[in-house]
C-alpha cells in the first residue's frame, strides 16, 4: 500500500567550480519554479561550503505529486540545462523520496 501524506524529495548536486552562480540561476528559475507550479509546498537548495555540494529539497503534499514532477518532461528538460553546470550529471533517479513516520 502506498504511503499517503507529505514527502520530501532530496538530491545532492556537484556543480563545476566557478559555475555555481549559473547553476543556482538555473535551479531557482527552472527547477524550483517548476516545482511550485506543480504544487510543491517548498523548494530550497543548500550549499555545503566544506564539500562544495548542494543539497536540494522539495517538500510535496504527497508522493504522487513528487513522482509526477520527477517524471515530467519539463523536469527532464530543466535537468538537462542544469547538468551543463555539473561535474556529475543528475537524473530523476538521484532523487530520494523521504516520508514522515509517526512516532
Amino acid at each position: 500500500m502506498e504511503e499517503s501524506g507529505p514527502v520530501l524529495a532530496t538530491t545532492i548536486y556537484h556543480p563545476t567550480g566557478g559555475l555555481e552562480v549559473e547553476f543556482l540561476k538555473i535551479w531557482n528559475n527552472k527547477i524550483a519554479k517548476l516545482a511550485y507550479s506543480m504544487n510543491a509546498d517548498d523548494a530550497h537548495i543548500y550549499h555545503n561550503e566544506n564539500t562544495d555540494e548542494f543539497l536540494a529539497s522539495i517538500h510535496w503534499p504527497s508522493k504522487k505529486l513528487a513522482c509526477t514532477f520527477l517524471e515530467s518532461s519539463e523536469f527532464q528538460e530543466a535537468t538537462r540545462e542544469l547538468n551543463i553546470f555539473c561535474l556529475v550529471p543528475s537524473t530523476k533517479e538521484h532523487f530520494e523520496i523521504l516520508t514522515e513516520k509517526a512516532a
